[in-house]
């Protein structure tokens, strides 16, 4: 999904949550439209619920286009063994509200890849304002396993709750792949 090493430029807390922005270098193709990877951020707990189980972590990859549109790749986190696929994580996430830092460090965002193969997809709307209608939404079906250590520091350093509720699925049609 993901070259070996991309490029982050700045981590921030901006309130809400603890974002990455990425220097623009990978992109995905989607729809025939080209997005290139923006930021990750995170929510805790999830803003997607799956058979209505809410997840103690949610990742967001967004991607935007030139025209404005977003691609969100959604995985879901679960509690599991150790592993170091966060690491690079930990040095940012103790920002406080309104902080932010400058970097240059290239991250392997490969380890994140919870397998492509499976998932749904629908289309729906940014999760914070101003909640744009422009967003192609892929929630994977497999979960990344997080460290309880990794998930217990990501959660002490955002918001409590800082997840939008589920919303009614109105007109739109999910798609399982």
């Amino acid at each position: 999904m993901y070259k070996k090493n991309i490029e982050l430029k700045k981590v921030i807390n901006n309130g809400h949550s603890i974002e990455f922005d990425f220097e623009k270098g990978d992109s995905l193709l989607y729809k025939n439209e080209v997005f290139h990877l923006k930021q990750i951020h995170f929510h805790s707990p999830s803003e997607h619920t799956v058979n209505g189980v809410r997840f103690p972590i949610e990742i967001h990859f967004v991607h935007a286009s030139s025209n404005g549109n977003y691609t969100v790749l959604s995985v879901l986190g679960r509690e599991g063994r150790e592993e170091d696929t966060f690491n690079f994580f930990d040095a940012y996430v103790h920002l406080k509200p309104g902080e932010s830092m400058v970097t240059d460090k290239k991250v392997n965002l490969k380890k994140v890849n919870p397998g492509i193969d499976s998932y749904y997809a629908y289309e729906g709307s940014l999760t914070t304002p101003p909640c744009s209608e422009n967003v192609n939404w892929i929630l994977f079906k497999n979960r990344l396993v997080l460290s309880s250590r990794t998930i217990k520091l990501i959660k002490e350093n955002m918001p409590i709750n800082n997840y939008r509720d589920t919303q009614p699925i109105n007109n739109r049609v999910v798609h399982a792949y």
